[in-house]
This record gives structure tokens, sequence and C-alpha cells, in this order.
């Protein structure tokens, strides 16, 4: 630890970095104070109410096995929602007294209703910060300073993001989730080679990484599972034997984490084998992505789809471009891409689970990555002048006209 603080500065790049994150979290608190709670936010914080309480109303994880019904999308969702609500009351206690009881909704009643909704929706707000603070951290190691503020200046004004950031939703938690385990799983491949002692740490922080992400979402958590298997067996030739190991331990460490979220319950394995068919994937609101791009974000679609489109034919028609760190974001966004399309996530009446909204930091990195190589390419010029009015008129218009 002491040895990490050491090597990190503060200059240039982690100030524009944080300015960056300051804009994204502005977005959201701005979206946060402009939009009431949503009915589906409402039951959220019933449920997670009633959970974290162990009332009547809370589905019974420690009494009786667990029906299919009443196993949550996502535990952590109302776990970290739980938390919010605890320091709501508290929040409450100390500067309006006890709040008086809404029996018709279940909730109490906000004396402040903007503080409220900032204090429930605020943990999101943050999990937004930090997945964009590790988007950051692996794209300019990665390509450089210039391919992480390119990667980061998409994330931050990006319409779903702000969206995701300032609701309550298990999508922006998911896509932390998500990111971590395959970044880390990555690390974890290359420290196969090192002396064994140095493995621990890092297959701590993978096993945590999953817990997050199988707690945050079922269908997420198999699909860094899928993702980190296959790129920890491309990695780790010659070390296959060890890097299964390394990936069933850190697993094992995620049914922890997860058994941990259920409240330990000797029924949550059981129950957990019948509801998994599900995984989450029927829910009646429509989906963020296909919400936000209807209302807000025609102008955003358009460039970043030409981004990406431009990269793609970059990294086949360029072979300085096929290298492993851009084609790994490529490769887990297609992936989710078509596991968005197969679960229904892109459509209308889609499902709660959105694989489109997870690959986005993948997106991001794989165009940052992309444009750190068209800017030491001979035309850096024209890519210079073409991106920079790209992402201004992406910046703009996300600032006036995001949710």
């Amino acid at each position: 630890m002491t040895a990490f603080l050491k090597q990190f500065e503060i200059g240039r790049p982690q100030i524009i970095a944080a300015c960056l994150l300051l804009a994204l979290f502005l977005q959201a608190m701005r979206a946060i104070y402009r939009a009431d709670l949503s009915a589906d936010e409402i039951q959220i914080i019933r449920d997670s109410i009633a959970l974290n309480s162990h009332s009547p109303a809370a589905p019974a994880f420690s009494s009786r096995p667990l029906q299919p019904s009443d196993i949550p999308d996502s535990i952590l969702l109302y776990r970290v929602v739980g938390l919010a609500y605890a320091g709501w009351n508290w929040f409450e206690l100390h500067t309006a007294g006890a709040p008086d009881e809404l029996s018709s909704s279940g909730i109490k009643t906000p004396t402040n209703s903007k503080a409220f909704d900032f204090i429930l929706r605020c943990p999101f707000a943050l999990f937004g910060v930090w997945l964009g603070g590790a988007l950051w951290w692996v794209a300019r190691r990665l390509f450089g300073n210039p391919g992480g503020y390119i990667a980061l200046a998409l994330f931050c004004f990006s319409p779903w993001v702000i969206a995701m950031s300032s609701r309550i939703n298990a999508e922006i938690v998911a896509a932390w989730g998500l990111f971590g385990v395959v970044y880390t799983a990555i690390g974890v491949a290359h420290t196969l080679y090192a002396p064994p002692r140095s493995w621990p740490p890092r297959v701590l922080l993978l096993g945590a990484a999953f817990g997050f992400t199988f707690s945050a979402h079922f269908l997420s958590g198999f699909a860094g599972a899928v993702i980190a298997f296959a790129f920890m067996m491309y990695l780790a030739v010659g070390r296959c034997r060890a890097a299964i190991a390394v990936l069933a331990i850190s697993l094992g460490i995620a049914a922890l984490f997860l058994w941990a979220c259920y409240g330990f319950s000797l029924h949550t394995w059981r129950s957990l084998a019948f509801g998994i068919g599900k995984l989450g994937w029927t829910h009646p609101e429509i989906s963020l992505w296909v919400e936000v791009t209807a209302r807000f974000a025609v102008i955003n679609a358009l460039i970043l789809v030409f981004l990406v489109i431009a990269s793609i034919y970059t990294i086949f028609a360029w072979p300085r471009a096929r290298y492993f760190g851009n084609s790994a974001p490529w490769i887990v966004f297609a992936s989710l891409g078509g596991l968005a399309w197969l679960t229904g996530g892109t459509r209308a009446n889609p499902t709660l689970s959105n694989p489109m909204l997870w690959a986005l930091p993948f997106v991001f990195l794989f165009v940052g990555g992309m444009s750190a190589d068209w800017l030491e390419s001979r035309r850096r010029r024209p890519a210079l002048i073409a991106l920079s009015v790209l992402l201004s008129v992406y910046a703009v218009v996300a600032v006036f006209s995001s949710p």
C-alpha cells in the first residue's frame, strides 16, 4: 500500500480526469434534482426497507426456503438502498426530529423531498464516478493520456451513464462490477507468471469483484465469469491449471460474498438453484437504454455509432491496431451486444438486465484506444480536429439535453 501511494501522483492528467468526473457528478445531481422518484424506484425502496428490517413483508430468507419469485434481481441493489435509507433516517433525526409515517406507501414522509431523493440516489452517482475513475485508470495505462481523456469524456457526457447515475437501479452497479471483473481477471492472468507468493492479493480482489458482480445481477456475474475464463485461458498459456484453480477460488470467495448478502440463509443455495433460470429477465419498465435513446440521446447515439464504426473499420484494416489492449474491450462489447440481443435488452418492454448498458464502459475504452492510435498516425492533425469537433458536440448536447 505504501509503495502504491508513493507511485501515485497528482498532476495535470489527474486534475483533468477529476474535472471530467466532477462534470459527471454535477450532471447526475442536476438529473436527481429535476426528476421525482418513479413508481419503480419507490417500490424498490419499499422492498429494501422490508428486506433490511426483516419485516413480514420481506422475503423470508432465513425462516423458509425462498421461492423463485422471492429472489431479488439484484440483492446488492436492495442492500445499498437499505443503507441509504438508514442514512436518510439519521439525517432526519438530526435535522428535523423523527419523521411521520406515510401508511399508504410504507415510506417515512420526508420533510425535504429533494434531500430524500438526493440521499437515496446519491450512492448510484458515486458508483458512476467510481466506474469512471476505473475506466480512466485502465484507459490511461493502456493507451496513454489521449486515450484516457477520450474514453473518460465519452463516459462522463454519456446520457445513458448520467441516467444510470441519477436513478435507483441495478445497471450501474452491474456495469461497475463487470468492468472490474474483466480487468482484474486480465491482471491476475499476468500475475500467474510471477512467483505464487504474489498471487493472494489479486485472487482476493478478483473474488471480491465476482462477489459484487453476482450480487449486483446474476446475469452480469455469469457473463463476467465466462469472459474472465476465456481471457485467462488466452493469456496464461502454459499456466492453464493455475488459472482454473485461481478462478475456482475466486468464485468460491464470490459465493461466500453472495451468501452473506442473502443473510447466510441455509436455504439460499437451493432457492437460488430453482430461481436461477429467470435471472431477473422480466421487468415491466422500459429499459433505460431505450428510454434515454428515444428522449435525449439521438445526436449522442449517432456520434457514438460513428466512432464505433470507424474504430471497427480501423481494427480490421490496420494491422498495427490489432493488439490485445484494443481487442479485449471490442470482444467484450461484441459479446455483451449479442447477449443484449438474445435477452431483448435493446427492444421496447425489455428485460431489466440490459447488457447494452453494461457494455458502455468497454465501448468507450475501445474508442479511446482507437483514437489514441489515430492520434499517433500520419493523419494525426485531421484526426485531432475531427475528434475535437465530435467530442465537443457530444458534450454540449449531453449538458443541454441530459435527463
